[in-house]
């Protein structure tokens, strides 16, 4: 009896022993095989955890930067890469008791290459239409316009639009410079004023490089006159235009013009003018409209005949005649 109880005591001892010893042990002997004690799982767990909490705030923190960086570029229009050139409000005209004071230049319009607003002011006592009659950006002559009637006393919003047509003719890409000059007139038609070319410049105007694409069939080149054939290119339409370069380096206002136009020998009417002030340059396009060719018969175009005349457009008198000129493509 005594004998047994010895031997279940030290048996007790011996268990006792075996369930001090380390971990580690446990683990480094039977790595793959050995139960492990669950208090010992949970602890690795809750290192395991704890980790993954750390390492998630982390990302979340670099999300949520990345985040605001976006909604703050959002909030501004996008990235820098995508800011506009503006302008200054700018005082244009104050004379005559009219004043023209250009406001906002504008990108947002799907419409238009850009849109300029003004305020016309008209401080007289007289109704007044007034208009521009003239307007160049960087340099080359465009069709955007303003064209007004304010009462005596009034004043009115205006939007000048600029076409998507011109700048691409152009290749402008970017407005550095407005140049607009201004008329007015009465009811009775009476000119109240003609203004001067006024420059504007944007926020893209300082450094700017200007320019200009002379390349093409050149039919006149005298006395700082350039006439060049650039280009045929048919519209969705199927109407079709010929684009000319034309550039003035005399000291005075030109005026060319086109007639005697024909298409593959058959005449079809077609018109091209423009007014160009000193040291300008313009594309002008003549345009034959898919109707007239199809009139004739013409599927393909091989071969332009036309004549230019180029006049003092202030006296009139003619500074050169140009042609019959014939373009073959």
């Amino acid at each position: 009896m005594k004998k047994n109880l010895c031997i279940a005591l030290t048996f007790i001892m011996m268990l006792s022993l075996v369930g001090c010893g380390p971990i580690k042990n446990l683990l480094s002997q039977n790595s793959y095989e050995s139960t492990i004690p669950s208090d010992a799982v949970d602890v690795e767990d809750d290192v395991d955890d704890v980790d993954d909490v750390d390492v998630d705030e982390e990302d979340n923190e670099d999300v949520d930067v990345d985040d605001e960086k976006e909604d703050d570029d959002d909030n501004n229009g996008g990235s820098i890469l995508d800011i506009r050139e503006t302008i200054e409000e700018t005082v244009l005209y104050d004379a005559n008791d009219v004043k023209i004071t250009a406001k906002e230049l504008s990108f947002e319009d799907d419409w238009y290459a850009a849109t300029m607003s003004v305020l016309v002011e008209n401080n007289s006592d007289k109704d007044l239409t007034i208009s521009t009659q003239s307007m160049y950006v960087n340099g080359y002559k465009i069709n955007a316009s303003l064209y007004c009637d304010v009462s005596a006393g009034k004043k009115s919003n205006e939007t000048i639009y600029f076409y998507e047509d011109d700048f691409e003719r152009c290749g402008i890409e970017t407005i550095a410079t407005i140049e607009i000059s201004f008329d007015a007139y009465d009811d009775d038609y009476n000119d109240i004023f003609v203004s001067d070319l006024i420059v504007l410049e944007t926020s893209a105007a300082d450094g700017f490089k200007y320019e200009y694409n002379d390349e093409g069939t050149v039919i006149f080149d005298e006395g700082d006159i350039k006439v060049v054939v650039q280009d045929l290119v048919t519209d969705e339409y199927g109407d079709v235009d010929l684009l000319i370069y034309l550039y003035n380096g005399t000291d005075d206002l030109i005026y060319l013009s086109t007639e005697d136009t024909s298409v593959n020998g058959f005449m079809i009417y077609s018109y091209g003018s423009c007014y160009l002030d000193a040291d300008k340059h313009a594309v002008i396009s003549v345009s034959f409209y898919a109707s007239d060719l199809e009139e004739n018969d013409i599927d393909e175009i091989t071969d332009i005949e036309l004549s230019f005349e180029v006049r003092d457009y202030n006296s009139y008198d003619t500074i050169a005649e140009i042609g019959p000129v014939t373009i073959t493509f």
